[in-house]
């Protein structure tokens, strides 16, 4: 074989290879991790106000590049918590306190890539501690009624 083909055949086989390993990644076994998520305006963030979407039946965290878009967020008790992932990094939701995430662990999700949001229902009413456990610095503050 000539020295074309070859390098053909290897660049073919890498392809492959990163095409295989790109879709492996976006598999995933967690039933409440969405991929791909779009979010549409509110008629608050229309207006110009937003940082927390409120529905009848769901609070939504966002995340961005700068963080939690507000420190604190308020639902009740058995109302489901979706966390959005807004920024261009990974996140991975967490109780306080950093890094065992013992606080309330109902709170604690799977690494979020950027795009993807999880949901999660809390039970207990109390005022909950979370942050980004990759990236610390990042924090907020959960009341569940």
């Amino acid at each position: 074989m000539n020295k074309k083909v070859i390098a053909l055949l290897v660049v073919l086989v890498v392809g492959v290879a990163a095409v295989a390993v790109w879709y492996g990644t976006q598999q995933n076994n967690t039933p409440t991790l969405t991929s791909g998520t779009t979010q549409q305006s509110t008629p608050a963030e229309e207006a110009g106000t937003t940082a927390e979407e409120t529905t009848d039946k769901q609070t939504v965290i966002v995340f961005t590049d700068n963080g939690f878009e507000n420190q604190e967020y308020t639902t009740k008790a058995g109302q489901a918590v979706e966390v959005k992932n807004n920024s261009s990094m990974q996140l991975q939701f967490s109780s306080d306190d950093h890094p065992t995430h013992t606080e309330q662990n109902e709170l604690n999700l799977a690494v979020l890539a950027p795009g993807e949001s999880a949901s999660f229902t809390p039970t207990q009413a109390g005022e909950w501690g979370f942050h980004d456990h990759i990236n610390a610095q990042f924090t907020g503050v959960l009341r569940v009624e």
